[in-house]
């Protein structure tokens, strides 16, 4: 078949296009089909204008894909901070639980040492109570004891009062009768150069009455002084044996008038039996 003028002439735009393609290596590498040159200048400004605008995407791809690369490594970024902040809080949450066991059995410790404290604050305050009302019950006994040796204290100060009183009476007492019996030794002496008289009528009444007087007195203070140096009370009844070291001469007296001596006890003054004789009060 005949060829006519159209189809001769999209043969040959062809054919240029496959030869601007062939010689561009910048259109090759961009992978983007380019026009080839044309004839006339219309052809060749279309062309340009292709090429331009074909550069210009390529660029455009450039420039975008830089930023898509840097949106990529912020989201790993955050991916790998997001796991790292899961694994903290993990360790976080470990360590809590931990933490909160460990505060339990502190807290469970603490109820038991509370517990063991308040039973031996029970038992102290028990044992302390029982302690002071012992010790109470002691203190009063001694007080009470106390009270006693003070009264048998007192008891025992009145009766030395009443002792040395009874000492000191007995001391004069003696002394009055030592003077009586010097005297009486005077009286004998004097009698003794006179001519001797009967025993009867040696001595007249009043001087047998004197001299039986005279030795209740010696054996009153006798017996005193027996009680003051042996610890005796007044219920004692000593023995003329007993007063024999308190006596002159250790010799117990004998009435003049005959009579018999009754001792008595020591807060009760000695009798004599004969009528009259009497030691005065």
């Amino acid at each position: 078949m005949g060829s006519t003028p159209a189809s001769r002439t999209s043969l040959r735009s062809q054919r240029n296009k496959s030869e601007y393609w062939q010689a561009s290596p910048a259109r090759q590498i961009s992978g983007i089909a380019a026009p080839v040159h044309c004839v006339g200048s219309q052809s060749e400004f279309a062309t340009d204008f292709y090429t331009i605008s074909c550069l210009t995407a390529v660029r455009t791809r450039a420039k975008t894909s830089l930023p898509m690369k840097l949106k990529d490594l912020v989201l790993w970024l955050c991916v790998a901070a997001l796991l790292a902040t899961e694994f903290f809080l993990f360790s976080a949450n470990r360590q809590k639980d931990a933490a909160l066991v460990q505060l339990r059995e502190a807290k469970q410790e603490a109820g038991q040492l509370r517990s063991q404290l308040d039973q031996l604050k029970n038992s102290s305050v028990a044992t302390l109570s029982t302690e002071n009302a012992r010790l109470r019950a002691e203190n009063q006994g001694l007080t009470q004891k106390f009270s006693q040796l003070q009264a048998e204290n007192n008891r025992s100060r009145e009766q030395n009062q009443k002792l040395t009183k009874q000492l000191q009476t007995s001391r004069d007492a003696v002394q009055q009768q030592q003077e009586q019996l010097q005297q009486m030794q005077a009286e004998n002496q004097q009698a003794n150069t006179a001519p001797e008289p009967s025993a009867e009528q040696s001595m007249s009444p009043a001087a047998q009455l004197n001299a039986c007087i005279n030795n209740l007195r010696q054996i009153d203070a006798a017996k005193q002084q027996w009680a003051l140096e042996n610890d005796k009370t007044a219920d004692a009844i000593p023995s003329a044996q007993d007063l024999l070291p308190y006596l002159s001469n250790m010799v117990f007296p004998v009435c003049p008038s005959g009579g018999t001596y009754t001792i008595n006890a020591v807060g009760v003054p000695p009798t004599c039996s004969v009528p009259g004789h009497v030691l005065p009060q």
